[in-house]
């Protein structure tokens, strides 16, 4: 037992070499580099959660989305309480369009950690893409319980929970409370299109053009225009020329 303990301390430190050079690899962009080195670590240590943990985040990064879910899967195996785990398994499910396991792990990942609002967004977000208002509407209830203050991306989805059930008064209300510096990037480009179509609702089409236009510049300034932005771009497109009109009618 004594003479294997060397053996044993040296696979330790190659997997955690591995390991680093990995996240390194990752934290560089370089994925497909990572995902060689996360890899390496499950040859020598196939219990290794960290390593089949960024080994998904990684395949998911390269849109290999079924095998990042398989990843995130044998993780859960050896660390079934990881909330993290599931919040990254539900965002691969989405972009697999396997929209019920997306909430499932969404709402495993809440139930393990009450406050964690990047699971509560992305549920929210998924339920207002596929048109489950009624769960869109429960859930955010759900949410609002979790924080002792409304986080700004929690108010965003009321507002626009409000104006899909054309509450435009409430929806405005909750809107007021709100500031595009108060999101990251992606989440901007959602308030200015709300706060267009705010606008457009209530025949202020100066104001409702001019959030279009923002909308449109950080669509277009976006490192991935991915497909959802495209249509959400067509999308601008024909109603900032339906605000045109309005300008020109009223």
């Amino acid at each position: 037992e004594i003479a294997a303990l060397p053996n044993t301390f040296n696979a330790l430190s190659v997997v955690q070499a591995e390991l680093n050079i990995g996240n390194s690899y990752k934290e560089k962009g370089l994925s497909e580099e990572a995902v060689v080195a996360y890899r390496k670590v499950i040859e020598i240590d196939n219990k290794n959660v960290d390593a089949y943990f960024n080994l998904g985040v990684t395949l998911h990064d390269l849109n290999q989305f079924h095998e990042a879910v398989q990843s995130y899967e044998i993780a859960l195996q050896f660390r079934p309480e990881n909330p993290d785990i599931y919040y990254c398994m539900g965002n691969s499910f989405r972009e697999l369009d396997q929209f019920d396991e997306a909430i499932d792990a969404y709402t495993k990942a809440v139930s393990i950690k009450k406050g964690y609002l990047e699971s509560w967004i992305n549920c929210a977000e998924l339920l207002e893409k596929i048109n489950r208002i009624d769960s869109l509407e429960e859930w955010l209830k759900n949410a609002l319980v979790s924080f002792t203050e409304t986080p700004a991306d929690l108010n965003l989805y009321i507002s626009k929970l409000h104006y899909r059930k054309k509450n435009i008064s409430d929806a405005r209300k909750v809107f007021q409370d709100i500031r595009p510096d108060h999101f990251v990037e992606r989440r901007k480009a959602e308030f200015y299109q709300l706060s267009a179509k705010l606008h457009e609702a209530l025949f202020e089409f100066d104001e409702a053009f001019e959030a279009f236009s923002q909308m449109n510049q950080l669509i277009r300034m976006s490192d991935k225009f991915s497909e959802s932005m495209a249509n959400s771009y067509l999308s601008l497109c024909q109603n900032g020329l339906e605000c045109l009109r309005g300008k020109t009618l009223f």
